[in-house]
C-alpha cells in the first residue's frame, strides 16, 4: 500500500506545481519538456545504466517506450487544449474517467475479481470525480471541440491499460527504472522538437525559468510512474484496484491541497464529491 500512496502523493505534487505555474506565468509547454529530461536522467541515476546500451534494444519492451513516450506528450498537449477549448471541469472528468478503461480491460485479460462491493465502489467514484471537479465556470462549449475529451478520456484509458499490460508480461522488476527513463526521454525528444519548432518559427519565445520549473516538475513526474508501476507489482493487488484507488486518491488529496494552500474555494457538491471519493476508496480497498 505504501508504493500507491507514494505515487498519490507524486501526482498530487504535480498538480500543486502546475497551479504555481499560473501564478507565476510559466509556459506549461516548455516546462513539460524539462520535466521530462528530468525524469529521464533521475531514471538512468537510479538504475545505474545496469543494462549496457548495446543491449537495450533487445528488452522486449524496447520500441513500446517509443508508443509510451510519444503518447504521453500528446496526451498532454490534448489536456492542455482541452482545458482551454471545453473548460477545466470537461476535462479533468475526461482524464480521471479513463481509469474505466484498464479496470474493464484487467477483468478480461487478467481475470481480476470483480465483486458487487468493488462495482458499487467504481460506480461511486465515478460519480465523485464530476462532483469534485464541478467549478463554476463561464465556459460556452463549442461543438467542434467536443472531440477532445473523448480522445482524452480513450488516449489516457489506452495508457493506463498499455503500462499495465507492458508491466504483466515483459518488464522485468530490475527494468523499472530504466524503461520509465527511456519513456520520458522519449517524450523528452518529441517535446524538443515541437518547442525548436515554435521557438525558431517565431511562434513561442524561450523563457530560461521554464528549465528551473520543468526540472521541479520532474521529481515527482518520474516518481508518480515508478511508484505506479511498483504498487501494480504489489501483491494481492489487483490493478482493477491499484487504478481507481490511484485516481480517487489524486482527486480527493489534489481538491483538499488545493484549499488548505492556495485556498482555493470548495463548494458544498465539491466537499460532497471528496467526501464520496474517500467512501469509495475504502469500499475499492475492502473488497
Amino acid at each position: 500500500m505504501l508504493f500507491l500512496l507514494l505515487s498519490i502523493f507524486s501526482s498530487t505534487s504535480l498538480v500543486l506545481i502546475f497551479k504555481l505555474f499560473g501564478k507565476w506565468n510559466v509556459s506549461i509547454s516548455q516546462a513539460i519538456v524539462f520535466n521530462y529530461f528530468t525524469a529521464a536522467i533521475m531514471g538512468f541515476v537510479f538504475d545505474g545504466m545496469s543494462v549496457p546500451v548495446s543491449e537495450i534494444s533487445a528488452k522486449p519492451w524496447f520500441y513500446n517506450v517509443f508508443v509510451f513516450g510519444l503518447m504521453f506528450i500528446a496526451m498532454f498537449n490534448i489536456l492542455g487544449i482541452s482545458t482551454q477549448k471545453v473548460g477545466i471541469t470537461i476535462a479533468t472528468v475526461a482524464f480521471k474517467m479513463c481509469m474505466i478503461i484498464p479496470v474493464i480491460a484487467a477483468v478480461f485479460l487478467y481475470n481480476d475479481s470483480m465483486t458487487f462491493l468493488k462495482v458499487s465502489g467504481i460506480i461511486l467514484a465515478c460519480v465523485a470525480i464530476i462532483m469534485a471537479s464541478i467549478k463554476k465556470e463561464k465556459h460556452q462549449v463549442e461543438k467542434k471541440y467536443l472531440f477532445l475529451p473523448v480522445v482524452l478520456f480513450f488516449g489516457s484509458g489506452f495508457l493506463d491499460t498499455y503500462f499495465k499490460y507492458n508491466e504483466k508480461y515483459y518488464i522485468a522488476e530490475t527494468d523499472a527504472d530504466l524503461f520509465c527513463s527511456l519513456t520520458f526521454l522519449i517524450a523528452a525528444m518529441a517535446g524538443l522538437l515541437h518547442l525548436l519548432f515554435t521557438v525558431l518559427s517565431g511562434k513561442a519565445k524561450f523563457e530560461t525559468k521554464s528549465i528551473w520549473w520543468g526540472i521541479l516538475l520532474g521529481i515527482p513526474n518520474y516518481a508518480s510512474l515508478y511508484f505506479l508501476f511498483k504498487a501494480l507489482r504489489m501483491e494481492g493487488m489487483e490493478s482493477s484496484v491499484v487504478f481507481p484507488l490511484n485516481n480517487m486518491g489524486i482527486v480527493a488529496v489534489s481538491a483538499l491541497a488545493a484549499f488548505f494552500i492556495f485556498r482555493e474555494k470548495l463548494s458544498p457538491l465539491n466537499w460532497a464529491g471528496i467526501t464520496l471519493a474517500i467512501v469509495s476508496i475504502a469500499m475499492i480497498a475492502w473488497a
